[in-house]
Order: C-alpha cells, then sequence, then structure tokens
C-alpha cells in the first residue's frame, strides 16, 4: 500500500487538488439558499414524498429521488428540515464530477497534462457547478456515466453494465451518452456477456422501480409484485409518451438547440444557471477544429480526440431530433459539453494561457451562481453578458422558427 501511494503520489495530489476546488466552489454562497432552488422545487418534495410514503408520479426513472431521500433521512428530516446539510453531502458526491473525468483522461490516453486541465475545467465550470450545489439529477447520471465508461476502457465488463444501469436509473439520457462507446467497444465483448449485461441493466432498472414503488404499495408477496410490474410498465409508457411526444408547449426558460453550443441562454433563478460561455464556444471550436482537419487529412488527432468527437456529434444529433419534439432547456447539453471539454482540454496543453482565462472567467461568473458579490465590477460585465445572451436569444430562436420547430 506505502509503495502504491509513493508510486501515485503525484496522482493523488492532483485528484485531491481536483476534488477541493469543485467542493470550496460549490460551498460560496450555500448557506444563503434556504429554500428549494430551481427544480428542487420538484425533486426535494418528490424525495420528502418517500419520507411521507406519499405516491407521486415523475418524468425520470426514481434511482437519484431515492438517493435524495436518504440525503434528507440523515440530515434528520421530516422532523427538521434544512437544506445545507443534505446539500453539503450531495457535494461530496458532486465534487467528484472532476476527479472521475480526470481518470477517464488517464486512463485513455495516460496524459497527465491532458487529464489535469479535464478535471479542473469539469468543476470550476459554472453551469455545472449550479447543479453539483444543488439536488438535481444531471451531475448524478453524468458521474455514473463517467464511471461506466471508465470500466469499458478498462474492460471491466460487469462494472461497465452495472454503472451503465445506474446512469439510465436517473436520466434516459444516459444511452445516448455512452451508447457509441459501447457500440465501438463490441468487437471486445462476447455475445453471451453482451446478452448477459443487457439483462443485467434490465434487472437493476427494473429493482429501482420496484423500490419506488415499495414506498407505496401496502400489498406484499405475489400480489405486491404484480401490482409493481403493472405500475413500471404504465409508468415507463408515460415517460417514454411524455418525452417523445411532439408538443406546441413553449417554457419560457427552454431555449434553441442550435445556441447552447455558444451558451445561449442563461437560465435565471435565484442562484442564475449560467454558463462559462468561454469554455463553451472553445470547446465547440476545437469540435469544429478537429471535423475540419480530419477532413482535409492535414493533421492526425490521437484515436481517443476522434473518439470523444464522435461522441459529441451522436449526442448533439440526438438532441436536435428531441427539440425538433418539445422544448428543450440549456442543461440538456452537459453531456455534449463534457466531451466538448475533452476536446478543449487536449488543445489547451499547449496554450495554458487559455487555462488560466477560463478559471478567471469562471470566478467573474461565481457571483452569478451563488447570489453573492466578490469583487464589485461583475455587474458591468454581466450586463454585457446578458446583452449577449438576449441577443443570442433573438437570433436561435428566430431560426428555429424559420427552420420550422414547431414548439416555438
Amino acid at each position: 500500500m506505502k509503495l502504491w501511494i509513493k508510486e501515485n503520489l503525484n496522482e493523488l495530489l492532483i485528484v485531491t487538488l481536483i476534488f477541493s476546488i469543485g467542493f470550496l466552489l460549490g460551498l460560496f454562497g450555500l448557506e444563503k439558499a434556504n429554500f428549494k432552488v430551481f427544480d428542487e422545487a420538484y425533486f426535494i418534495t418528490q424525495a420528502q414524498n418517500y419520507l411521507k410514503k406519499e405516491e407521486f408520479f415523475d418524468g425520470h426513472p426514481p434511482l437519484a429521488k431515492l438517493f435524495f431521500a436518504l440525503l434528507l433521512k440523515i440530515s434528520g428530516w421530516p422532523e427538521r428540515e434544512n437544506y445545507f446539510l443534505p446539500r453539503i453531502l450531495f457535494l461530496i458526491f458532486s465534487s467528484f464530477l472532476g476527479v472521475l473525468g480526470f481518470i477517464l483522461i488517464k486512463e485513455v490516453s495516460n496524459n497527465l497534462n491532458w487529464a489535469t486541465i479535464v478535471g479542473i475545467l469539469l468543476n470550476t465550470e459554472t453551469s455545472l457547478l449550479f447543479f453539483r450545489k444543488f439536488l438535481l439529477l444531471e451531475i448524478v447520471w453524468i458521474n455514473f456515466s463517467l464511471l461506466c465508461l471508465i470500466f469499458l476502457f478498462k474492460n471491466k465488463k460487469l462494472l461497465f453494465f452495472i454503472f451503465w444501469a445506474l446512469a439510465i436509473s436517473v436520466k434516459w439520457f444516459s444511452i445516448i451518452f455512452v451508447i457509441l462507446f459501447f457500440i465501438y467497444f463490441l468487437k471486445n465483448f462476447e455475445i453471451k456477456e453482451v446478452i448477459f449485461g443487457l439483462i443485467l441493466i434490465i434487472l437493476i432498472y427494473y429493482l429501482f422501480f420496484e423500490i419506488h414503488f415499495g414506498f407505496f404499495i401496502k400489498e406484499h408477496g405475489f400480489k405486491f409484485l404484480t401490482l409493481s410490474f403493472k405500475k413500471i410498465l404504465e409508468e415507463n409508457l408515460k415517460m417514454f409518451f411524455s418525452h417523445s411526444v411532439p408538443t406546441e408547449f413553449c417554457s419560457p426558460l427552454a431555449s434553441f438547440v442550435l445556441g447552447w453550443p455558444f451558451g445561449i441562454r442563461n437560465i435565471n433563478a435565484t442562484f442564475e444557471i449560467f454558463p462559462n460561455i468561454l469554455v463553451w464556444i472553445f470547446s465547440f471550436l476545437y469540435i469544429l477544429k478537429v471535423v475540419f482537419e480530419t477532413f482535409k487529412k492535414k493533421i492526425v488527432f490521437p484515436n481517443e480526440i476522434y473518439l470523444f468527437t464522435a461522441g459529441y456529434l451522436f449526442y448533439f444529433f440526438n438532441l436536435i431530433l428531441i427539440e425538433s419534439l418539445r422544448p428543450g432547456y440549456l442543461y440538456y447539453y452537459f453531456g455534449a459539453l463534457i466531451f466538448g471539454i475533452f476536446i478543449l482540454s487536449y488543445f489547451t496543453q499547449k496554450k495554458p494561457y487559455l487555462l488560466i482565462l477560463f478559471i478567471l472567467f469562471s470566478l467573474i461568473i461565481l457571483p452569478k451562481v451563488s447570489d453573492a458579490e466578490i469583487f464589485g465590477v461583475e455587474k458591468s460585465i454581466f450586463e454585457l453578458l446578458l446583452k449577449y445572451m438576449n441577443y443570442g436569444e433573438i437570433l436561435f430562436r428566430n431560426l428555429g422558427i424559420i427552420l420550422g420547430f414547431g414548439w416555438f
């Protein structure tokens, strides 16, 4: 053990630094939010429903809400309702986002500099930071998805299937985040391993719904299994149609998918979902660079760059399909953003000033996502950023109308 620590001391120090940065940034302003922030209005309420044994329907699988219910229970709910402690516990979990990104890139490339930049950017980007601070779904499914990719690259097939099942049991977005990589590595799987793995995913997914309905169905034994099976089928069909049937409804918080690579637009809440637009835009520009250079055949990139670029393009294409049916929100883009940050970090190795610029910009935006002021000069910067958001929103909404996206 001592020998392993000695051999990996540099990496352990970097991982500790990445986690600490993520945790400390997440703490900032957290004590002010003595109320439900943004979609916590749904998810904390639903977690409370488990504690009260009051049945509910949500448009997503139940694992994250079960996790949140556990955090509430540990924190003394419902007898003593406080928001700070469950968020601190969640922040410990969510601060591993950068650590998992570091581990994944280190595994696929053995490049310590690239992995370090990925970890830092994932734990400092401001819109991801918002979702790391509060009890929301996005970081839960992303963390589980990154874990399953780590085990896929390590060829740990059982753990890959288990963590993919956990990710899907939080949000179906994990399917389009992971499936291209699964198809790419299918050559490493035997047919019986694939069949076993897919059955395992279905069973784990089904198990969490059984646990979900176990809080509400009073019957026991075979009667419980029969009734819960019926409810699971009904609920999943309802979830599927709620996400796939075209709608004319337009939420005021929705924005057009083609504007998301440019960070358009922020979502206004008490603690604002405000992206680090430099990270978002540069990520997109470097994705385009890889695509154009690939077609020109003048530069050859490492294989993992092509793989992550394909992951980005596949995920983003599916977002376009989703938004052709129904309104979408900026945070839908997070899966693509993760791949974009992987690509951006690769090129940032040779331009370290970019990393400094990205971190400084995150610090400037930090008050916006933390409902606080630090420097006093950020108000004028925010005014410029809001003009960028507003004009960009007008541009891309009109583009959506021209392209025939019906929900506009």
